[in-house]
């Protein structure tokens, strides 16, 4: 090893999916940031190790551009996969009040995530695939 904490007698061949060394140089840049802003020192060669990962010099790898603040992609909008009452309501074109009625008929489950309850975004799309179709008219209607 160097004065700076990296190997240089003999070097690390990793072969990373780009994904994966998107995230590890992220993480990187993430724990550099925060070293810094706690007052604590930067571990000697993080610096350098970055650095390879972005310039792609492990492996011959191709490394996706980075932006300045270290994210490698700009994240669409993510699906829910768990929901809350009112959201299932909207969902569903209903009241509160009739999420809460289907689930304690058993139409809909609920889970726990810390102390509250949300409903699965699959199992409502299952319930509204089980709904039969007819050819009814609207009852709100005068």
């Amino acid at each position: 090893m160097n004065g700076r904490g990296v190997v240089t007698e003999r070097p690390l061949i990793v072969s990373f999916s780009t994904e994966l060394l998107a995230f590890v140089v992220h993480a990187l840049r993430e724990h550099q940031k925060l070293y810094t802003r706690s007052g604590m020192q930067v571990p000697a060669g993080v610096a350098d190790v970055v650095a390879a990962l972005t310039s792609g010099a492990i492996a011959g790898q191709s490394v996706p551009p980075l932006e300045a603040d270290g994210d490698s992609r700009e994240i669409g909008p993510v699906s829910p996969r768990l929901v809350t009452y009112a959201t299932a309501a909207q969902m569903l074109a209903c009241s509160h009040r009739t999420v809460k009625r289907l689930v304690a008929a058993g139409a809909l489950n609920t889970v726990r995530v810390g102390g509250l309850s949300r409903l699965r975004v699959a199992d409502i799309d299952a319930y509204i695939a089980d709904l039969p179709a007819g050819d009814h008219t609207d009852q709100g209607a005068a």
